[in-house]
């Protein structure tokens, strides 16, 4: 076993590569969606592994889901991602866009054209790095 074996970094490194994987590889997609159920029930202690905007294990696992969404499930936690609620820094607000942009369409009709609830996403987002800013 290596020194750091059960070390923050290793997992972080870990997490960074199986998420990286995942996202650059669709045809992985029962990992992907396994990753997704495991993300959606709420293993937040990726959290604690953060270091800044460059290394975000979290936001990376997040953005699994994002690609690989079947249905409109996630939708409250794209807005929530957006919406910068206090537990969240702002540099997670591009999970929440990641996801409203791949979002499947409410309908058929729907499908191709600009998704309506990505523009509200960045419409939430923008509003909430203006409270930020304001709030110094």
């Amino acid at each position: 076993m290596p020194d750091g074996d059960g070390s923050a970094t290793l997992t972080t490194t870990a997490w960074f590569r199986v998420t990286g994987l995942l996202v650059a590889t669709p045809a992985l997609k029962a990992a992907g969606q396994t990753l997704t159920e495991w993300v959606r029930a709420g293993h937040r202690y990726l959290d604690s592994l953060a270091e800044g905007r460059s290394c975000d294990p979290l936001a990376n696992a997040w953005l699994v889901p994002a690609i690989y969404q079947q249905d409109r499930s996630l939708l409250p936690l794209w807005w929530q991602l957006c919406e910068l609620t206090p537990d969240q820094p702002w540099y997670r607000g591009h999970c929440g866009i990641s996801g409203l942009h791949a979002l499947p369409p409410e309908s058929a009709a729907r499908a191709g054209g600009f998704p309506k609830e990505l523009a509200e996403g960045l419409n939430r987002f923008g509003l909430a790095l203006w409270r930020l800013q304001d709030e110094g």
